[in-house]
């Protein structure tokens, strides 16, 4: 499959895994967590500094924590939990959020892998979140230089080249801003 797995961290499904059944023991719909069809799903979140972004070094990003997200068939939204990753094994909790995100999560990754089906490349689902310049998306990231990584963007229409080049204009903004502010 072209989509392929990403390593989890055992701490970080801890924290994730405890966040969420947590929070099932409260929410109206509580029968639904203990009937078995529930799905966790997870994509690791990277960040990457402005300076290589700026300079178009797109595969220098690092792994800066995990989003898990929590879905039922029956269920009219699901859960999103942020966990950051702390040292090399460590693993803190962020953020638990309870709508529609994990439903929508979901189904553009479930999309994504019917789309690369076929594709004989080798593609990684991430999280790229450039909060610096208030940008997010889906990131599809290869192992080969020669094959363009893919961008959807989380927050608006961009997509691919459009994303790319939008982040690079505001990294380019903000490191100009940062600068500016150094000398004063």
């Amino acid at each position: 499959m072209p989509l392929n797995a990403v390593v989890h961290s055992r701490a970080a499904l801890a924290v994730a895994q405890a966040a969420i059944l947590e929070q099932l023991a409260q929410w109206p719909q509580a029968a639904l967590c203990c009937d078995g069809r529930g799905q966790l799903g997870m994509i690791p979140i990277y960040a990457m500094p402005a300076a290589r972004l700026a300079a178009g070094q797109w595969n220098k990003g690092w792994r800066s924590g995990w989003r898990y997200y929590w879905t039922h068939p029956d269920a009219p939204e699901g859960m999103t939990v942020e966990v950051m990753r702390v040292g090399n094994r460590g693993a803190r909790l962020i953020s638990l959020s309870i709508g529609p995100a994990a439903l929508v999560l979901a189904a553009t990754l479930a999309q994504l892998a019917g789309e690369y089906a076929s594709d004989k490349r080798r593609f990684r689902p991430r999280i790229l979140r450039l909060p610096w310049i208030a940008m997010e998306a889906i990131w599809l990231n290869t192992d080969s230089l020669r094959v363009v990584d893919r961008f959807l963007s989380r927050l608006d229409d961009r997509q691919g080249d459009a994303f790319r080049r939008e982040a690079m204009a505001r990294a380019r903004a903000f490191l100009r801003c940062s600068k500016q502010r150094d000398k004063e």
